[in-house]
């Protein structure tokens, strides 16, 4: 792997040393070449401090300094999030801290954790902020077991599965984290920045860690998807499940544009390379002029998809539409009169 992969001092992992020149113009290249997995592919360990029920004293702040402290070290984490009215399922990797100037010069990123989204689009990455707080515990979800997921995905929809009553069969209580570690080797098989739904990703990731042998060693992991993929009733409607996070790409100025740009040329130098080919050269002009507005850009798109999606009486009517229910003697707010929904949409 490249010199500047090499762990930071403190961290015990030892990397093999760099090639003569850089190979990696993607994100998906450079989580899928084994050498330069800092675990090698022994992700016992590692797996183990994120399993709530084997560990308990590992806290989600040891956790979180640990993962935006790491460096350059190519470490992969696996989340979810409410998008288009369905769970979309993602991969964000290369944690890091944002340093304060030495000379004291202040920004309003010192001291706050950034992510990479998925892989690169046009030469360029999405970077999203980490809270603190992002390992945090989730106790005791009722999800249905391993054994059910694996006969029943054809029931997976927009949302996942629906939560089992506390009495139904094939249901256990299981504690996760909010976010989850994600092996290099299947943080490859998911660098799509647009994400997966999570019927994809029990496609992917469940063959994936069996033909490797890992579904011991990844317990937690499938843990974390069983529950990502479980959501939750809120006034007889299905949610996201409770795992969520919000995924808002920060408002971008120089400064946290140059650290994310620190990191992209130091682990994907050949996607800095100079072309011979006037196309390459063309491209490469109009990344430069584009870079600085992407993230504005993309969340002014979120911003707008959300305005247009149709709201649910639900999200109007939270004490008014219980009573409506019970009186029309239904069970979803769908099969309200059409007015209700018309109101739900109106302008307060």
């Amino acid at each position: 792997m490249m010199a500047n992969l090499l762990p930071q001092p403190g961290h015990g992992l030892e990397l093999p040393a760099a090639p003569a020149t850089p190979r990696y113009r993607t994100y998906q290249e450079l989580y899928g070449d084994a050498t330069i997995d800092p675990y090698q592919g022994n992700y016992a360990r590692i797996m183990s401090r994120f399993d709530i029920d084997e560990n308990p004293g590992v806290t989600y702040l040891m956790l979180y300094e640990q993962a935006v402290g790491a460096g350059l070290i190519p470490q992969a984490f696996i989340c979810c999030s409410n998008q288009r009215q369905s769970t979309r399922i993602y991969c964000v990797h290369m944690a890091s801290n944002f340093v304060s100037a030495l000379d004291g010069t202040t920004t309003p990123w010192d001291g706050l954790g950034f992510a990479t989204l998925g892989d690169v689009t046009q030469a360029n990455v999405t970077t999203i902020q980490l809270p603190d707080t992002i390992f945090r515990p989730r106790m005791n979800t009722r999800v249905k077991t391993l054994a059910y997921f694996e006969e029943h995905l054809d029931e997976l929809g927009a949302y996942g599965l629906a939560p089992p009553e506390a009495d139904e069969d094939e249901t256990e209580l299981v504690s996760t984290r909010q976010i989850m570690f994600l092996p290099n080797k299947y943080a490859a098989l998911l660098m799509q920045p647009a994400g997966y739904t999570v019927r994809q990703v029990w496609d992917i990731l469940r063959p994936a860690m069996a033909d490797n042998g890992d579904l011991n060693h990844c317990r937690p992991l499938l843990k974390w998807l069983r529950v990502a993929s479980t959501g939750v009733m809120r006034n007889n409607a299905l949610g996201a499940s409770n795992v969520m996070i919000e995924l808002t790409p920060p408002l971008a100025d120089a400064a946290l544009i140059k650290h994310r740009q620190h990191y992209l040329h130091n682990t994907l130098p050949a996607l800095f390379k100079t072309s011979d080919t006037l196309e390459a050269a063309i491209t490469q002009m109009a990344v430069a002029v584009t870079q600085n507005t992407n993230d504005t850009r993309i969340a002014r798109e979120r911003k707008a998809a959300l305005e247009a999606t149709p709201k649910l009486p639900s999200e109007k009517f939270n004490n008014t539409l219980p009573i409506l229910l019970s009186y029309l003697q239904i069970a979803d707010e769908n099969n309200v009169p059409p007015l209700w929904h018309q109101w739900a949409n109106c302008s307060k």
